[in-house]
C-alpha cells in the first residue's frame, strides 16, 4: 500500500506519560484516542466491573488508529495512588 514510507509515532501522547482523570476527556486528550479507551475508563471506576489483565486494579486499552496506534496502561487510583487494589 505505501511501501517505502515510514510513519511517525502519534504527536499527541509520549511514551510514559502520566494523566489522570474520572469519567470526563482530560485536557490535550486527543478526541479519537478517548473514544476508544472512554469505555475502557469507565470499566475502571469503583462501581465498575473490572477483568484484568496484568494486575488487580489495571486494564490495557488501545487507540485504534492503524497507523499510529497507542496502547494505554489503565490503573485504577486508590487513595491518590495507582496500582494494585
Amino acid at each position: 500500500m505505501c511501501e517505502g514510507r515510514a510513519f511517525d509515532v502519534c504527536g499527541t501522547f509520549a511514551d510514559g506519560q502520566v494523566l489522570e482523570t474520572g469519567a470526563c476527556k482530560p485536557d490535550r486528550f486527543c478526541s479519537w484516542a478517548w473514544a476508544d479507551v472512554q469505555r475502557d475508563v469507565t470499566m475502571m471506576r469503583p462501581v465498575g466491573a473490572l477483568d484484568c489483565l496484568i494486575h488487580p486494579g489495571t486494564r490495557l486499552s488501545a487507540c485504534i488508529d492503524g497507523i499510529k496506534p497507542v496502547v494505554f496502561l489503565l490503573e485504577r487510583l486508590q487513595n491518590g495512588k495507582g496500582g494494585t487494589e
